[in-house]
């Protein structure tokens, strides 16, 4: 083992592995990363009894890690304040459907975003667009499967249409209808779709191109 280490260290010194050029793209590093994640699953689950969806969590994590870091040594940007606030509320279990409904309250939008995020795991983007959406069936779903109540999600509603810029008046028919929706989803099923959501879109594709590979070469 100590010879080993010893040989990794003498080649790390002058082979640095190739997602750590500095002129690598982000973008290209995480198709790289994906790339890898999905052959690493289509390997285990052919060799390994494990559950598909705990094995999936796991590589997704791990690749959105690495991707994570990279892209923050690539820019060398601060991450946004929202975000980091969110995180470590996150991490000290303090953020509560109340919390949700305070910070929208005092119209501080990008922290209500951070936090609605941290709280479901969705990436920030797909929380905007949940957000923002016209219909608000998204955002519906989103909250079912946090279990917040139809009153505070009424609340959480109503005050995200007036953050909406196009936002002018709100039909009441508009409310009446997603409270509707809200009730008629289960919160099992909403949960299902959540996990969903979670999935990196990037990593679905790379997986898709995985197994498509191997009906390939089966085929042959």
């Amino acid at each position: 083992m100590c010879y080993l280490v010893d040989q990794a260290r003498r080649v790390d010194s002058f082979q640095e592995p190739l997602v750590r050029r500095h002129d690598l793209p982000p973008a290209l590093a995480r198709k790289l990363y994906f790339w890898v994640s999905a052959a690493l699953r289509r390997h285990i689950l052919e060799n390994f009894d494990i559950d598909v969806t705990t094995l999936d969590d796991a590589v997704e994590a791990a690749a959105q890690d690495a991707i994570a870091a990279t892209a923050q040594q690539h820019d060398g940007q601060a991450p946004n304040k929202a975000v980091v606030l969110a995180r470590r509320l996150g991490e000290a279990r303090q953020i509560t459907p109340r919390l949700l409904v305070q910070t929208l309250r005092q119209a501080e939008i990008a922290l209500f975003e951070a936090l609605l995020a941290e709280m479901s795991g969705l990436r920030l983007r797909l929380v905007r667009r949940l957000i923002f959406e016209p219909g608000g069936e998204g955002l519906a779903v989103c909250c079912r499967a946090l279990d917040i109540d139809k009153p505070t999600f009424a609340t959480i509603f109503l005050l995200s249409r007036r953050a909406r810029p196009s936002e002018r008046s709100m039909d009441p028919r508009e409310l009446s209808r997603v409270l509707s929706f809200f009730e008629h989803v289960r919160p099992d099923a909403a949960r299902t779709v959540l996990a969903r959501w979670r999935r990196d879109p990037d990593l679905l594709q790379a997986i898709r191109n995985v197994e498509e590979m191997q009906r390939d070469v089966a085929a042959v």
